[in-house]
């Protein structure tokens, strides 16, 4: 329900104002994400910051690296069993369809590094993981988009903690997830 309202939202806002990706221009952006469970006595915490730069040199083009930052933990009958910080950088590359002034899409291709520390006597979990995913993207205004995700193509690699087996895995997966960021473009030349 709410996905839903904040589409109906940005798609009213798009509607005001609009501009296309421009050459020679810094991106930021990013997505954060908090996730709470219960089962009975059951909890888990988890929360993740995921901010990006990239360089956009022409109008299809932009390259940059994203990075991670988490934390969480997990309670088992109301006592603390586990408790983590994450931390991972993944470089980035994409290419952009502008459609009009306001929307546009890109292709995303990215691979990153994660490292996860347990304050357990487990240690640490390290995962390699590469994705190609597709966005929808609305200008809202003066270089602020939103951009939309349904899924993608993604291998991942898990090296667990002590005495575990290495996990590989490989998913493609299309409107079974949604996810929702945001980005905005600085100029890095004035215009005369």
């Amino acid at each position: 329900m709410i996905k839903k309202q904040l589409l109906a939202i940005a798609i009213v806002l798009a509607g005001f104002s609009g501009v296309k990706a421009q050459k020679n221009t810094i991106l930021l952006g990013g997505n954060v994400e908090f996730q709470s469970t219960k089962t009975g006595d059951n909890k888990s915490h988890d929360f993740n910051l995921s901010p990006f730069v990239g360089y956009q040199w022409d109008q299809h083009w932009t390259a940059g690296v994203g990075f991670t930052a988490g934390a969480g933990k997990t309670e088992v009958n109301n006592i603390q069993t586990a408790k983590y910080n994450s931390f991972g950088v993944s470089p980035f590359v994409r290419y952009t369809c502008p459609i009009s002034p306001i929307f546009s899409t890109f292709v995303q291709a990215d691979a990153g590094f994660l490292n996860t520390k347990f304050d357990d006597l487990d240690g640490k979990q390290k995962q390699f993981n590469a994705n190609i995913i597709p966005y929808a993207a609305i200008n809202i205004k003066n270089g602020l988009a939103l951009n939309f995700s349904v899924g993608g193509i993604s291998y991942g690699s898990t090296e667990p903690r002590l005495g575990g087996t290495k996990t590989n895995s490989f998913d493609i997966n299309f409107g079974k997830q949604a996810s929702v960021g945001i980005s905005k473009n600085f100029n890095l030349k004035k215009k005369a």
